[in-house]
């Protein structure tokens, strides 16, 4: 009887695994960069994000007209990154505030549907000294942050910096700022939807049972 009882429990478990799955690929209510909304599969992505990308401009070296395009590479099997990129093989920047940054990636995962890749991080790494300018962007956007936290670095000439992290969040997805990220020169900003490392988690714990149970 006790047997049966684990399986039955087992076998709630593994649904409501599914049903997370189902749940985090129709996340209408998840944050957006400029209209590229986190959830989005890497189809609709390629078609909207046409609206962020820079202009074509005209390279009177060249004497030809340049334009920006869609590259993604696959980081792993189940993740693929993506940037844009120039006809002149140049990586595209990201205008953030008042910098221009060419480190960032949409990143896009089969984990979290099973079939279609998508969007479950957006991380961009601005200059530090832009936080105000991007802070105050997503404060119009988003209102205020549901938690601001501060704490001190020291850089390796013993200087101390206040860093100040800012975090955005809702039921579905997260936004979190940061003032001083890699180095005293750099900041990060990065979106991601808030279930998608319990999801992975869950995904492993739901392997490992059903190997268990021979299932």
């Amino acid at each position: 009887m006790k047997k049966i009882l684990s399986v039955i429990a087992i076998l709630f478990f593994l649904n409501s695994v599914d049903c997370v799955s189902q749940e985090i690929s129709q996340q209408s209510g998840a944050y957006d960069f400029r209209g590229i909304k986190l959830g989005i599969t890497l189809d609709e992505f390629k078609d909207q994000a046409r609206s962020i990308m820079p202009k074509p401009f005209y390279d009177s070296f060249r004497k030809k007209t340049i334009n920006s395009n869609i590259q993604c590479i696959n980081q792993s099997p189940e993740i693929i990154s993506c940037s844009f990129w120039s006809d002149s093989g140049r990586k595209d920047g990201v205008t953030l505030g008042d910098t221009v940054s060419t480190s960032y990636g949409f990143e896009f995962s089969k984990q979290l549907s099973g079939e279609k890749y998508v969007l479950y991080k957006i991380w961009i790494w601005p200059k530090s000294w832009a936080y105000e300018s991007i802070y105050a962007g997503l404060l119009q956007k988003f209102g205020k942050p549901k938690l601001i936290k501060s704490e001190n670095l020291q850089s390796m000439g013993g200087a101390v910096f206040k860093n100040t992290i800012s975090t955005w969040k809702n039921k579905y997805s997260k936004i979190s700022l940061e003032k001083y990220y890699s180095d005293i020169e750099n900041g990060s900003l990065e979106y991601s939807l808030s279930d998608y490392e319990d999801f992975i988690e869950s995904k492993k714990l739901k392997e490992k049972i059903k190997s268990s149970f021979g299932m």
